[in-house]
């Protein structure tokens, strides 16, 4: 009887070392493995990505994988045991990241830190009037200027006065944008980028100029018997925004009743008229000169 105690316990001994050196054996064979890592910056506010591979001898005895990622830096994302190692929609920061595993029934384990790099700001949107709109027309000008974010733009006109005609959206690269045929009225700007971020907006108010119905006839000299130089002086074609080569007037000249010349763009500068042959500027002292002024918009 003593014989078979022996006998029971030696075997429980054995048994007690074969397990232990059969969980020693599982150990071993899921202790030479090691996670590796692919980072992608974060372009825009939150795109970063952080894609995880598992290397090493024993990498093909591990089952069950958990991705997790914890941040390091304030702000950052927080991803508990996904089962997919492609970890994305990210923000810049310093992260660790967690790699948990069965090998057999043991669960094993690795982690690592990691640095998604990213420099974007947050897109900013300012919009300005340039000029107003000449009375009855559409000739009003806006500024968008746009900051940061990342290109390309989009500019929507989000809300535009009853009879605005022209576009609505604007795609872009550049950071100052004009619009112009704006009608008098309210308009709202939204921008988007190419982060799709919520919309930078703005608004402005194009209001509209009086009736121009007022012109100043200008003379000079050219220098010769059988000419003389003259334009109309319109002196709404100095209000802010507008230039001599915005052409929003036309003009042609009679003189004494006569074929009137080409209508040409008001310019505000001289234009050189030649007397009929055989005539001298003394043939025409005391008679009329008529101008013949067409405003754009207004007929």
């Amino acid at each position: 009887m003593g014989q078979f105690n022996k006998c029971k316990k030696s075997a429980a001994g054995m048994l007690l070392m074969l397990l232990l050196f059969t969980g020693n054996q599982l150990w071993a064979q899921c202790s030479n493995w090691n996670i590796a890592t692919v980072t992608d910056s974060s372009v825009c506010a939150a795109s970063g990505k952080i894609t995880v591979s598992v290397n090493g001898a024993d990498a093909g005895n591990l089952s069950n994988f958990f991705y997790s990622l914890n941040p390091l830096t304030a702000g950052g994302n927080v991803i508990y045991q996904s089962t997919t190692p492609v970890l994305e929609n990210l923000k810049p920061g310093r992260y660790q990241v967690l790699v948990e595993a069965l090998c057999g029934q043991q669960p094993v384990s690795r982690s690592v830190e990691v640095v998604v790099a990213g420099s974007y700001q947050e897109l900013t949107v300012g919009v300005f009037p340039v000029r107003n709109t000449l009375n009855a027309c559409n000739t009003g000008r806006m500024r968008v200027e746009l900051n940061s974010g990342r290109k390309p733009y989009r500019i929507t006109l989000t809300s535009t006065p009853a009879n605005y005609r022209g576009p609505k959206n604007f795609d872009t690269s550049v950071n100052i944008v004009y619009i112009d045929s704006l009608t008098a009225g309210t308009y709202m700007v939204s921008v988007t980028d190419a982060c799709s971020t919520t919309p930078a907006t703005g608004s402005i108010t194009i209001n509209e100029l009086p009736v121009i119905d007022r012109m100043y006839p200008q003379f000079s000299n050219s220098g010769s018997c059988n000419s003389f130089n003259t334009y109309p002086y319109i002196y709404e074609l100095y209000i802010s925004g507008y230039s001599n080569t915005d052409s929003i007037a036309t003009y042609s000249i009679s003189l004494d009743g006569g074929p009137k010349t080409p209508y040409k763009a008001v310019e505000n500068a001289y234009q050189t008229i030649t007397l009929l042959a055989g005539k001298t500027l003394k043939d025409y002292y005391g008679k009329i000169i008529s101008y013949y002024v067409n405003i754009r918009c207004q007929g």
